[in-house]
């Protein structure tokens, strides 16, 4: 059906703040072993039911409530837009995005989104919805 990890942050991640002087001195404390970066993916036959998001969510919760983790970061090419769908419905925001990124083992370039979520802005969203069930 499909699969999704947590794991350190990707180099790719890392090189695309440290590129930009400004991002690194507003992202750069979320590259070491405080932060995350999440993975995925998922059949062709399972798109649009909703479980990449259900289990995207789950993730996050398990890497702020038990990890204790400050960030997560995700990360999507450009071309994938139900994988940009999914990261911004969960709340990662777009941080960087990178051009014609090369992936040896696949031998192809893509361009690549940078997506990250702090663990307070988890909190924040976490909080808006339970007022909104509670209305």
């Amino acid at each position: 059906m499909g699969s999704i990890a947590l794991m350190p942050v990707s180099h790719y991640t890392a090189d695309a703040v440290a590129s930009d002087p400004e991002l690194t001195k507003r992202y750069g404390k979320y590259l070491g072993d405080n932060a995350l970066e999440v993975g995925y993916w998922i059949g062709r036959p399972f798109w649009g039911k909703g479980y990449m998001p259900e289990a995207l969510t789950a993730v996050l919760g398990y890497a702020f409530d038990t990890l204790r983790k400050d960030a997560v970061w995700g990360g999507h090419f450009a071309e994938n837009t139900q994988s940009e769908r999914v990261q911004a419905k969960c709340g990662l925001h777009v941080v960087a995005e990178s051009k014609q990124d090369y992936y040896p083992l696949i031998d192809r370039h893509y361009d690549r989104v940078y997506r990250i979520i702090t663990a307070g802005e988890w909190r924040d969203a976490e909080h808006r919805q339970m007022a909104r069930m509670i209305a």
